[in-house]
């Protein structure tokens, strides 16, 4: 695990926990947000990859996770009330940093899982801000499907308080996604088909944590922003979009709910759009067996897209 570069102040006085791998080339800068129950350290391969194709690499880790977590406590729960915008305000104070140290260069939102929801909602509201947006392992699903989650997350938020953590929530994520994978060794065979990341994962003591109910709650809330009426609808179709899933992911329904964000954004948003699905890709597509291959799309995707916009 790397060591954290930094921390940032936010809004509300939250310490943010940030990882930053420059370069002195540097054609511009990729800000990643990472998923639900991981870290930004997770990314450190990734950055020596930008870093040869001379792009540099920003991370943090979100409230309640990695080393943005000043109390046990509080390890996979955003906050007591109003979660998501306080994720998006950490999203907004990062940024405003990059902006700083990387004037003139252009600048990329990246979003992981989880991570690609907050950095979809946050360029729907700042789209100008950007130069590109990279979505990896999204999802969509209908409207009703959020409604009845809603549903099942007031009860037990009710039952269990917002800081408490729900079995029934966990087996209807995380557990149905393990035993969706027919060959598994373990739980987390679902994030890669590589033994060796699926051991990192388990072995790392920042990853695999619960949620907590208000953290779930908040999630929610963020896809039925994203998912409304005026979501898609704002984003700025200008604004090249790179979106990559694997279809062997059941987290996305083996691929489903990324051909349903896929045609959404093809609805909305029909310029600068390439979508790649990998065939045997699982969840984590940049831990994967391919993801040699993945990343140099990406290398080529910054180069093509934004470079030579």
């Amino acid at each position: 695990m790397s060591d954290l570069t930094f921390q940032l102040n936010a809004t509300d006085g939250h310490r943010i926990a940030v990882y930053h791998w420059p370069t002195t080339r540097s054609r511009g800068v990729v800000h990643l947000l990472h998923g639900m129950a991981e870290h930004g350290a997770r990314y450190a391969r990734l950055g020596a990859s930008l870093n040869d194709a001379n792009w540099a690499l920003v991370v943090h880790d979100h409230r309640g996770h990695g080393l943005s977590v000043s109390d046990e406590a509080d390890r996979g729960h955003y906050a007591d009330a109003d979660g998501w915008h306080k994720v998006l305000a950490d999203v907004a104070t990062v940024q405003a940093w990059i902006s700083e140290q990387y004037q003139g260069k252009p600048h990329v939102l990246a979003g992981h899982s989880m991570g690609s929801f907050v950095a979809l909602d946050y360029a729907i509201k700042h789209s100008a801000t950007l130069d590109g947006l990279v979505l990896s392992s999204t999802d969509l699903k209908p409207r009703w499907f959020y409604r009845v989650m809603q549903s099942i997350l007031v009860l037990e938020k009710w039952r269990l308080g917002g800081r408490g953590v729900s079995a029934l929530v966990k087996a209807l994520t995380f557990g149905q996604f393990a035993k969706q994978i027919s060959d598994r060794q373990t739980d987390f065979d679902w994030l890669s088909r590589d033994p060796a990341e699926v051991d990192k994962y388990i072995n790392d003591t920042l990853c695999g944590h619960d949620c907590t109910m208000q953290l779930w709650s908040d999630m929610l809330d963020g896809l039925l922003s994203i998912s409304g009426k005026n979501g898609l609808k704002t984003l700025d179709k200008e604004l090249p979009l790179f979106m990559f899933c694997g279809a062997s992911d059941p987290m996305n329904e083996f691929g489903k709910g990324a051909k349903l964000m896929g045609k959404m954004l093809r609805k909305y948003h029909p310029e600068n759009l390439r979508i790649d699905i990998y065939p045997d890709g699982r969840h984590e597509l940049l831990n994967d067996s391919q993801r040699d291959e993945i990343t140099t799309n990406l290398t080529t995707w910054l180069s093509d897209s934004i470079i030579r916009r």
